[in-house]
């Protein structure tokens, strides 16, 4: 997805387990996704994790208390990411999976890129 219209286009297509969002999208920006997503009652506990180019102290501290569940600047490393990933799953729990519509899937879909963790859940990415 690269906007906030794919991102609610894919929450409506499920299942979606996680959500890597990006700060600076076109219009709608990551930080207004994110508050946006703590406020719907099917998705308000979607574990978020921030990954942007802004890594400076005040933007993640607005990122974290806006309700990102991690954040990590760009560039990084790409084990941490996955480690992060896996750490915010293992924090959401089997809450996570049960709000899921469907079972698990890896596909493409029109509206963005699905990734597949090693934990079989799936996870939406959101960037520029």
């Amino acid at each position: 997805m690269a906007d906030g219209r794919g991102l609610r286009e894919a929450l409506a297509e499920g299942p979606v387990h996680a959500l890597l969002l990006d700060l600076m999208l076109p219009g709608e920006d990551g930080l207004s996704l994110c508050r946006w997503l703590r406020q719907q009652p099917d998705w308000h506990a979607l574990p978020v994790l921030m990954l942007t180019a802004q890594g400076d102290p005040a933007s993640r501290v607005t990122g974290l208390e806006l309700g990102a569940d991690d954040y990590l600047a760009k560039p990084f490393e790409p084990r941490e990411l996955v480690a992060r990933i896996h750490t915010v799953l293992r924090r959401a729990g089997p809450a996570s999976a049960r709000r899921a519509r469907r079972p698990p899937v890896c596909s493409p879909s029109t509206t963005g890129a699905w990734i597949r963790s090693a934990t079989g859940c799936s996870i939406a990415t959101v960037r520029r």
